[in-house]
């Protein structure tokens, strides 16, 4: 929603005259993996991770952001990280084979 939005004041934290200028360039790439167990017939354990590698486009939108929030009038390059990251877990229980306990 901030991309392109020339009034995007209020939402986020953001203060009510918050504008981001338009995003031109190239925003990244996600890679994510899943690795899954098979506990029990009908249970299922996954491990997710993944990791995003940043474009000039999104570091840009993170840091303009970032100023906006704090109240600074200027936009400090380079303080984005450049490979944010992100380890999950999820259980699935399939009702059907749980309770048939194949």
């Amino acid at each position: 929603t901030l991309i392109g939005n020339p009034n995007v004041g209020g939402g986020s934290g953001l203060p009510l005259n918050a504008t981001l200028n338009e995003v031109d360039d190239f925003l990244g790439v996600e890679v994510e993996g899943v690795l899954t167990w098979h506990m029990y017939p009908g249970v299922d354990v996954d491990l997710i991770g993944s990791v995003i590698f940043a474009g000039d486009g999104l570091t840009d939108l993170l840091e303009e952001q970032a100023a906006l929030v704090l109240g600074n009038t200027t936009v400090d390059r380079g303080s984005a990280s450049s490979t944010p990251w992100a380890v999950q877990g999820r259980m699935i229980i399939y009702i059907d084979d749980f309770f048939k306990g194949e």
